[in-house]
This record gives structure tokens, sequence and C-alpha cells, in this order.
């Protein structure tokens, strides 16, 4: 089945609607912030990713749980990049802050620390 241009049009149109929806409720913010969850381990790429986990967002700082001490003082080098990566990514900027932490629970499958 071949998409019509004018098919094409009516899903922009459909994700323009959504968008309005969504900013009309007042929640587009907070739907793009929650993105940067989904979004965390893309943008980082695997080698970070597999040290890190992103938790949430609350008010434009996205909380990240680091593997260790010595990975959260690597990553706070390289802080201002992934914050612009990560609102490149978004579409705008959404992220202003990084906040990294420390140990604490592990999700399920999170290797051992090892520095």
């Amino acid at each position: 089945m071949t998409t019509t241009p004018q098919r094409r049009k009516k899903v922009t149109s459909m994700r323009q609607a959504l968008h309005s929806l969504l900013r009309s409720w007042g929640v587009d913010g907070k739907v793009r912030e929650n993105q940067a969850v989904t979004l965390w381990s893309q943008v980082v790429g695997p080698r970070i990713a597999e040290k890190t986990e992103a938790l949430r967002v609350e008010d434009g700082k996205i909380f990240i749980r680091v593997l260790s001490s010595s990975w959260k003082t690597e990553l706070i080098f390289v802080k201002s990049e992934i914050i612009q990566r990560l609102n490149q990514a978004l579409g705008g900027r959404v992220i202003k802050d990084i906040i990294f932490v420390g140990g604490g629970r592990r999700s399920a499958g999170w290797p051992k620390a090892v520095d």
C-alpha cells in the first residue's frame, strides 16, 4: 500500500492536532520532559547507558542514577554536551540541568559497581 501525498498531510495534521490538544491541556511540556527519560540511553550511547539509569524529570531537571562515584565525576565533565544532545532530540529547550545521583537501589539487571 502506497501513501499518497494527501494521506501524509492527514498524518501530519493528526500530529499537529495531538500537539495542540496536549498544549491546551497544559501537559505538552511534561510529555516532552518524560520523553527525555525514554531517550536517555539513545542519546548518551551504550557505554554511558550501561553505567546510568534515567529516573525522572522534575522542572526541567533530569535525575540520573550513576553506577559509581568515578562515573559520576566523568559525567559532570560532559553534562552540558549531554543536555544539548537531549534537547536536540526533544526538539527544544526541555532539559535545563542533569542531577547525577549515586548508589541507592538499582533496577533489576544493573551490573555490580566496578570502578
